[in-house]
Order: C-alpha cells, then structure tokens, then sequence
C-alpha cells in the first residue's frame, strides 16, 4: 500500500501542475504572486507537506484516511483561478472528474469522500472533530505564517521610507501578533497548535531583536 499511496500521490501532485499551468485570474489580491498558477501550486503541496506532518503526530489515521486527507491538500485549492469565490465546489467537481478517469485510484479513494473534503476544508472555527478534516484545515492555515509573516510584513510597508525598518517592525507588531492569536483560536489538532505556537515564538523573537538593533533611532522624527 505504501508504494500505491505515493504513486497516487505523485498523480495527484502531477495533475495540480497540469491543471493550473498558464492559468490567469482577474481577481485582484493584495498579494500579486497569489495571483498566479505557481503560487497555488506552491501553497497546496506546503499544505500537503504540513498534512504529512500532522498525520504523523495523530497517529491514528488509517492509510487510507492519510491518503485522502493528502490528496485533498493537493486539491483543495485547484478551483481556485477557475472561481475564487466558489472555489471548495469547483475543486470538488475537478478533483471528482479526475479521479473518475483513473480507475486505479478509484481503488483506494472514494471520490465523493474527497469531494466532501474538500468542500468542507473552507469553514475553520476551531471545532472540527473529524480528524482527517480537521487535519486538513490546520494544515492550510499554517502555510505563510512565520518566517512568512515577516516577508509578507515587509511587502506592506513603502522601502522608500527612511524609517522603514521601524514601520516594518510597527506591522509586525500591530498586526501580525493578533493575526497569530486569531489563527490558533480557528486550530482543531494540538499537533498544530503546536506548530503555530512555535511560529509565534520566532516572529516575537524576531520583532525583539529587530527592535534591539532599532536602538537609538526610535525616538527620531524622520
């Protein structure tokens, strides 16, 4: 079952990238790469990466749970240049077609359980107890959040301003900690707050030290 599960892990990574190559979107984001097919591409196998690790520390998904839970991290966000709103419904019906013309996979993937999944991966309050979906919640909230939030911070603030380094540190320092906090409450795995709170440590760290080199400037009016 091992070498299956990776084989058809592999198929699912592969279709993601065939799917979404040379896709555009009109949609306008504040973040211009989360416009692209790469970055979806990018984002959905971190989050796969992140699933591996939580299904790691649970422990108690069978494999057949583990591979669903993968395969709906690589898809979760496949329909999301096709239509951002709509986006958990439209992955669903692409990652459902897919699986349908893959007899093999049909083997070890119940579609409609897929589909489910990733229909429901959008609602995060904290309050999931299936675990194989709740895994996959956590693991797409975990992704760009801790070394980064800091280039994410940085890209908000003008590099044209002298005194950027301590307007960096303000976003940082206003928005960042409390988004940290909102993120934790919407968490269903301790694996996972586990993981956040070690994110959380390595962003406050960073705002103290980039405070401390600040020494002697945060007085000035520039």
């Amino acid at each position: 079952m091992a070498k299956k599960t990776m084989d058809v892990i592999e198929e699912f990574r592969e279709f993601l990238v065939t799917y979404l190559r040379g896709k555009t979107t009109a949609e306008k984001r504040s973040l211009p790469w989360k416009e692209t097919w790469q970055f979806v591409v990018a984002h959905s196998n971190r989050v796969e990466a992140y699933a591996v690790e939580l299904i790691e520390a649970a422990g108690t998904l069978s494999e057949e749970e583990a591979l669903l839970v993968r395969a709906a991290a690589l898809m979760h966000d496949i329909g999301s240049l096709d239509d951002r709103r709509n986006h958990p419904k439209t992955g669903a019906r692409i990652a459902t077609d897919f699986c349908h013309n893959k007899p093999h996979i049909l083997e070890v993937i119940n579609p409609k359980v897929l589909a489910s999944m990733i229909i429901g991966h959008r609602k995060k309050d904290g309050k999931e107890k299936k675990l194989p979906l709740a895994i996959l919640k956590d693991a797409d909230i975990l992704d760009e959040l801790g070394a980064m939030s800091v280039l994410v911070a940085s890209y908000e603030v003008d590099p044209s301003m002298p005194n950027y380094y301590a307007r960096v540190l303000k976003q940082i320092e206003k928005n960042e900690f409390g988004f940290f906090r909102k993120q934790e409450a919407r968490l269903s795995t301790p694996a996972a707050k586990k993981i956040l709170r070690r994110k959380f440590a390595f962003i406050k760290d960073f705002a103290m030290n980039l405070r401390d080199e600040l020494k002697g400037t945060d007085e000035l009016k520039l």
